[in-house]
């Protein structure tokens, strides 16, 4: 259970009234490995390519192989394997970015599927959810097309005018059955979903190459999902910051053709790549400008890119960007701060062996 948001936080950064908007962009099963930006075969990111301010950390580590547990990791100050020790300084023990964004007088909404929010939900994620949403003022659902989210951002923006607006977005992307992609503009094929070759068996080499088309097909909407939303007239000309990770990889095949997430104990996990997640952090030149910190943060964290982070360093990094003040803060998670570590857990290499 987190703490009551009534925690003691300083924010005096910038004005109230300075439209500044702050998405935080949970994605769903992307492995890094399968983004064109990082070297895959195929052009699943061809927006991502051009963007030239863009920050790309190739291989963040996941702290889960499930949604709920890798969010309180990314929203709070929990570490991996929280849920496995009794050891304090794992557990979360700070209210969440939302709470401590919506103390700092922004205003804040979050952007999910109806699924994540209707009782067709797992209890455990739902209240969760519930929990890491609770200082919210807007918890909007859209029915089957992400794209709904933008216009519901659009909504939301242009509602609440001047003030400043935390965002966390949170969509089913690449999510078994990777069917959330345009069928008839498919970019990658033969495809098909995997809830459509249940009579065949994975490892079949036509499967598996349809499988692998559908995955890619989902990257590649959500970069153009990307795309629209951060060239969105509601955001042009804004100082706009937006960071996106995924909750946890998938197994695509590979040299023990597992698949999915069926197999997804840690060992197998980090020794397959599933764990390996993108980080991103793009700025609009109106973000950078408005304050000497802004512009500061973003090259000190550009500077780190090859640095191997995980999801802890999310958190304390985005404190650190907008000068939070607040007793969870720790430097050595902040990509801004001068005294921050690796992460230095189990994790494959770049080249796909075991460290």
């Amino acid at each position: 259970m987190l703490p009551e948001n009534d925690t003691h936080v300083e924010f005096n950064t910038i004005p109230d009234d300075s439209s500044v908007i702050c998405i935080i962009h949970i994605g769903e099963s992307v492995c890094a490995s399968h983004l064109g930006i990082n070297g895959y075969h195929k052009d699943t990111t061809p927006w991502l390519k051009t963007v030239n301010n863009l920050i790309f950390y190739p291989d963040c580590v996941s702290s889960a192989p499930f949604t709920d547990r890798a969010m309180i990791t990314i929203l709070t100050n929990g570490r991996r394997d929280f849920l496995k020790t009794s050891d304090p300084k794992y557990l979360p023990t700070s209210p969440s970015l939302i709470d401590i964004f919506a103390q700092s007088r922004f205003k804040c909404a979050t952007f999910w599927s109806k699924s994540n929010l209707s009782s067709g939900s797992t209890p455990v994620f739902g209240a969760i959810v519930k929990v890491l949403t609770r200082s919210s003022m807007c918890n909007y659902g859209y029915e089957e097309n992400m794209y709904e989210q933008i216009e519901q951002i659009k909504d939301f923006v242009n509602k609440e005018g001047n003030s400043n607006k935390f965002l966390l977005i949170y969509n089913e992307g690449s999510h078994v059955p990777f069917r959330n992609y345009d069928k008839e503009q498919a970019v990658f094929l033969p495809a098909r979903p995997a809830e459509l070759l249940t009579d065949r068996p994975q490892d079949d080499e036509e499967v598996a190459e349809t499988l692998t088309n559908a995955y890619d097909n989902t990257i590649h909407y959500t970069d153009s999902y990307m795309k629209n939303l951060l060239t969105s007239e509601h955001l042009k000309g804004k100082p706009v910051i937006y960071v996106y990770v995924s909750d946890h990889g998938e197994y695509l095949g590979g040299k023990d053709k597992y698949w999915l997430r069926g197999n997804a104990f840690d060992s197998d996990f980090y020794r397959y790549g599933a764990c390996q997640v993108p980080f991103i952090i793009y700025t609009s030149p109106e973000f950078d400008e408005l304050h000497p910190r802004f512009k500061d943060a973003i090259e000190k964290i550009r500077g780190k890119k090859d640095m191997q982070i995980a999801h802890e360093h999310i958190f304390h990094t985005i404190l650190g960007i907008f000068g939070i003040q607040t007793q969870y803060y720790d430097g050595s998670l902040d990509l801004t701060s001068e005294s921050v570590v690796p992460y230095s857990g189990p994790h494959p290499s770049r080249d796909g062996k075991e460290l």
